[in-house]
């Protein structure tokens, strides 16, 4: 049963005057999807979780040496913050902030005195706001506000059509979610709009990262697939940041773009992209002579064209048939043309550098462009990697993944697949792939997280154990015994 805080007062609301008899400090939402205002800075809420009695700000770290902020607060009400009397509707100055640390917080109302906790963290805060339960389908309708640490980026509002996603991630008690953004309270009413500073898109994914105690070998993944893309880069981006909904703090998620058309700019009759979603099909271990006629096809999934406006599978029937079907000659004649060949280097290349064991089939999306325009590969869903298998375990680094694909590229050196897949990694070694280099991407990803005390809060919330200390030197060092043992893996190619 919800805690309710009662207090008299008269407020003026559409210069009506009228009586409200309580707040409730864990509102529910209003028809507008808005929570009672408790505490602003900036004109951004913080956000509260009910059950610690915990109010959460995003600053940027170039402000804690001297935070002056604009404070607004209940009219009817006294605010201290670090027993400093806080004037409503002015600018306060807080002195210095340190992250991680609680601050005392005390709202007196009609007399009654309430504490609560105030913190800082460095991470941006995204809230959604619902009324409703969120299952997997259908979507259901919310309110999604996001908080950047940076003064000079506003925060961003809009309404949302929200569900969990991930077959393996339902399961768990952390779940990721998926949304989209609506014009309206009309579910198909979808719009496109730019968050985090990347390209506009309707839809957009948060990753829970449940199973992954280092809470960063999805992101780190796609960090280094980004590197070694460069300019010609088919990925995603994400940001760590911390989700709350309604007023309860759910930890660390990552907000991740969707691979999806939009993201890849195709629109073109001609262009198809593909979702690998299960075993057998995607890894080029049988091939089916009658293609689907529905949107799923041997364990993958057709994402573009729109498959209730047109099924087609032409483009991977001719890649399936020169695996599987056709012989050494016309394999080499053929598969340049078919696929990208330096796109499925780096594919491979990255599949093992991070020893992605459910990337080898699913886990992946196929494009093309055009009809004349090659096949092209792109990564998805990389928290079992670095060590770390799809399901928890621990994993050593003398495996080398691959599938029939890539084996039939590699035995008959189609197009000098196997050359130049050496030439590759010893390129990519002394920048992208340098030890260095990796070693730094990890550095960075694991010191945003471990800046705020995120980490602290994911545990009580969902009784795990994260001990990001330990999983930043076991990933060290995996990733230094797998180097090596890859070195010596091209070098004998």
């Amino acid at each position: 049963m919800k805690q309710y805080i009662y207090i008299s007062l008269f407020f003026l609301l559409s210069h009506t005057s009228c009586y409200k008899e309580h707040v409730v400090f864990d509102s529910d939402p209003s028809e507008t999807l808005e929570l009672e205002l408790i505490l602003k800075l900036n004109h951004n809420d913080c956000a509260f979780d009910f059950n610690s009695k915990t109010l959460r700000y995003t600053i940027d770290i170039s402000l804690i040496k001297e935070f002056e902020v604009y404070v607004e607060f209940q009219e009817y009400s006294e605010v201290f913050f670090n027993n400093l009397l806080l004037e409503n509707n002015c600018t306060n100055n807080f002195g210095e902030i340190v992250l991680n640390q609680n601050y005392p917080l005390i709202i007196i109302t009609n007399g009654i005195e309430h504490e609560f906790q105030l913190q800082f963290t460095n991470l941006p805060i995204i809230q959604i706001i619902t009324h409703n339960h969120i299952v997997d389908e259908p979507k259901t309708l919310g309110r999604i506000i996001i908080n950047y640490p940076s003064i000079t980026k506003n925060k961003f509002t809009s309404l949302i059509g929200l569900e969990y996603r991930g077959e393996t991630s339902q399961s768990r008690p952390k779940k990721s979610l998926s949304f989209c953004f609506l014009n309206s309270v009309i579910m198909t009413d979808k719009v496109s709009k730019s968050i985090f500073n990347l390209p506009q898109n309707s839809e957009w994914w948060l990753d829970a990262m449940f199973i992954d105690k280092s809470r960063l070998r999805n992101k780190s993944a796609f960090d280094i697939w980004s590197q070694i893309e460069g300019a010609r880069n088919h990925g995603i981006s994400s940001y760590f940041t911390e989700l709350y909904i309604n007023s309860e703090h759910q930890g660390i998620y990552c907000i991740n773009e969707l691979i999806n058309a939009e993201l890849l700019n195709i629109s073109s009759s001609e262009a198809v992209l593909y979702k690998a979603i299960d075993w057998g099909g995607p890894g080029f271990e049988f091939h089916s002579d009658d293609m689907s006629t529905n949107k799923y096809w041997d364990g993958w999934e057709q994402k573009f064209p729109n498959p209730s406006d047109i099924i087609n599978w032409s483009p991977l029937l001719q890649l399936r048939d020169l695996v599987i079907n056709q012989t050494d000659a016309v394999f080499l004649k053929d598969a340049e043309e078919i696929i990208n060949i330096n796109n499925f280097i780096d594919y491979y290349i990255l599949l093992n550098l991070t020893s992605s064991i459910d990337n080898v089939a699913k886990n992946n999306y196929l494009s093309t462009l055009s009809i004349n325009d090659p096949i092209f590969i792109m990564p998805w869903d990389m928290d079992g990697s670095f060590g770390l298998m799809w399901n928890g375990d621990y994993l050593n680094h003398t495996n080398i993944l691959s599938n029939n694909l890539f084996d039939r590229l590699l035995n008959l050196n189609a197009s000098q697949f196997k050359s130049k897949l050496k030439d590759r990694w010893e390129d990519l070694r002394k920048q992208h792939l340098s030890n260095q280099n990796l070693l730094n991407i990890f550095d960075i990803n694991f010191n945003l997280i471990k800046k705020s005390n995120i980490i602290d809060i994911e545990n009580s919330k969902w009784n795990t154990n994260v001990n990001l200390e330990e999983e930043h030197l076991y990933i060290n060092n995996w990733l230094i015994n797998r180097l090596n043992f890859l070195d010596e893996y091209y070098l004998n190619l």
